[in-house]
């Protein structure tokens, strides 16, 4: 299925919705959910629609697809970047985030 949007914003909003449902779904079966993100810049205009859905948060774990091998601080971490962006938002703030990084 394909689908056009007049804006990025909408766009957006449509994925978010279509998210929600998911995580709703699972929350629903399993009891929790987990959201897999990935890094790079473009998925940083999507995080803000994303933190503004209503959802049990508190049931979801978030972690990431990749990692780069860099300090979280560096504005390459994917890590960094979902924890500045995604984390600190009130909804996802209540989430469990599970690293990608083992520690030696």
């Amino acid at each position: 299925m394909m689908y056009t949007f007049s804006t990025i914003a909408q766009a957006q909003e449509f994925l978010a919705l279509d998210v929600q449902r998911s995580l709703q779904a699972d929350i629903l079966e399993l009891g929790y959910a987990s959201l897999i993100l990935t890094g790079g810049r473009s998925i940083q205009h999507f995080l803000p629609s994303l933190s503004e859905i209503d959802l049990a948060w508190n049931k979801v774990h978030v972690s990431l697809t990749d990692e780069r091998l860099v300090d979280t601080k560096s504005p390459d971490s994917n890590e960094g970047m979902i924890q500045r962006y995604f984390m600190i938002r009130p909804g996802p703030s209540q989430a469990k985030f599970l690293s990608p990084r083992v520690d030696s």
